[in-house]
């Protein structure tokens, strides 16, 4: 049996894919990206600055109405802060939340995170909250990849590279994949390799 070599680009559909040949086989990665809507969600991060005596119930009941409750503390960190002229130094607390608020209520969740600013601030307690947007999201969660899809990308795309040179894709050599997956982002890789035959 004579297989032709093949010098080709890779090309690009629905999904990514990209290709090698040898003489008697072809390796083919097809990827797919995430499957989730578009960004409907403002990631906020907010942090409460307190001493060391106060408790995650303490932080929590100050943050009350906001929605945040103790499964949306990201960090903890202890630290010291100066006390002025004196030149001592004083241990406080970092309590770091996330919070997820629709876009479309953006302005009201900054207005309200802004008077519950305000409000801790009159206190004169030691406490003090600040906020940041630090991103977007969906709602939709990213759909899971189906590697019976990435397979099926992989034959569709090693077919047409071997189309080429007159010859056809065969069983399947070997295989590998990847998947990374975050709150922002996620993506999927398959590396097939499969033989090549001649019609």
């Amino acid at each position: 049996m004579r297989i032709f070599p093949l010098i080709l680009a890779p090309v690009l559909s629905l999904s990514v894919a990209f290709g090698q040949v040898d003489s008697n086989s072809i390796t083919v990665t097809a990827s797919r990206g995430p499957s989730s809507g578009q960004p409907d969600q403002a990631v906020f991060g907010v942090v409460v600055t307190s001493g060391v005596d106060t408790s995650l119930d303490d932080v929590i009941a100050l943050l009350q109405g906001t929605g945040i409750s103790a499964a949306n503390l990201q960090s903890l960190n202890e630290y010291p802060i100066s006390n002025g002229s004196s030149g001592q130094a004083t241990e406080a607390l970092n309590w770091r939340f996330s919070l997820t608020a629709p876009l479309a209520k953006n302005k009201d969740t900054i207005a309200m995170l802004t008077n519950l600013q305000a409000t801790i601030a009159k206190k004169n307690n030691g406490v003090t909250i600040s906020f940041s947007i630090q991103g977007t999201q969906s709602s939709v969660q990213p759909q899971t990849c189906s590697q019976s899809d990435l397979l099926t990308d992989a034959r569709t795309q090693a077919q047409k590279l071997a189309d080429g040179a007159g010859v056809s894709v065969g069983n399947i050599l070997a295989l590998s994949g990847s998947t990374t997956a975050g709150t922002l982002y996620s993506s999927c890789l398959l590396t097939v390799k499969f033989a090549l035959l001649r019609y």
